[in-house]
């Protein structure tokens, strides 16, 4: 189904979201931010996330909430509830712990990876995997690997590195607990933002690898040439990303900005799960 295929590739993207080293100057890089997204196709909405993140210097906390809704619901029922504590200085996180728990129709999944000294220690993924079913990923290729909350920051560094040297492309790998991918961006620069007037955006050009820990049905979906997603970040210091965008052959896939929480305001779905 192409909805359900697009629905969780978007997803993916606003959770493959710092175990990396930051240099002292990135200080300005910290984000604080709490927002709702929609998706949606050609105006039907199908779902909805809510996301929150908090850094400094020596810690960031990050929680979503996805939840299927409207014409998605004639395909798949999904939800989940995912979060990221870390721990470090100076804006290096070498201790984190990731938690994902996920309900795909009548199908729940639960994953937890620690990482220790930068390096991933352990994994706990319910239910295990068979792996004649679903080949294990090799752990030398899991190390720079971020979860899929972390790597929101890791792509949204990416971007700022991007565009302080002018390079017009970067990449980030992403493990789930199952599966490996890398995620390559192209950065297009300023461009106007669909549905306004006059504001410009940050537009970044998005694709995938499959690397590991692929099912041969899930390969076999997979299509090299499927549509590229755009997504575009606000004009300013914060970079914070206000839509995604999939052309389809019909119309057009997309998940909105459509409310940013303050302070004390909750911007997760109550997913319990």
């Amino acid at each position: 189904m192409v909805i359900k295929s697009s629905f969780f590739n978007i997803c993916l993207i606003i959770l493959l979201t710092l175990s990396c080293q930051v240099r002292a100057d990135e200080a300005l890089t910290a984000v604080n931010f709490k927002g709702v997204y929609e998706f949606g196709f050609e105006g039907l909405m199908f779902g909805r996330a809510g996301f929150e993140i908090e850094q400094d210097a020596k810690h960031y906390n990050a929680a979503a909430d996805i939840m299927s809704g409207g014409i998605a619901k004639l395909f798949i029922h999904h939800s989940s509830h995912t979060t990221t504590v870390a721990t470090g200085s100076n804006y290096n996180y070498p201790s984190i712990v990731y938690e994902s728990n996920y309900h795909t129709n009548k199908k729940q999944r639960y994953v937890k990876l620690t990482y220790k000294g930068g390096e991933l220690a352990e994994e706990k993924i319910v239910p295990p995997e068979n792996p004649e079913r679903r080949p294990p990923v090799p752990q030398a290729q899991k190390k720079d690997a971020a979860d899929l909350l972390t790597f929101i920051l890791r792509m949204r560094l990416g971007l700022i590195d991007a565009m302080k040297q002018n390079k017009q492309t970067y990449n980030v790998k992403a493990y789930d607990g199952r599966r490996l991918m890398e995620i390559d961006f192209t950065v297009l620069g300023r461009k106007h933002l669909r549905g306004s007037d006059d504001k410009t955006a940050i537009a970044v050009a998005v694709r995938r690898k499959l690397l590991a820990g692929y099912t041969p049905s899930e390969l076999a979906d997979y299509d090299p040439k499927e549509p590229t997603l755009t997504i575009y970040f606000t004009d300013d210091a914060k970079l914070i990303p206000v839509r995604f965008e999939v052309p389809m052959m019909i119309g057009m896939l997309s998940a909105n900005l459509v409310k940013e929480c303050g302070a004390g305001e909750s911007c997760l779905l109550g997913v319990t799960n």
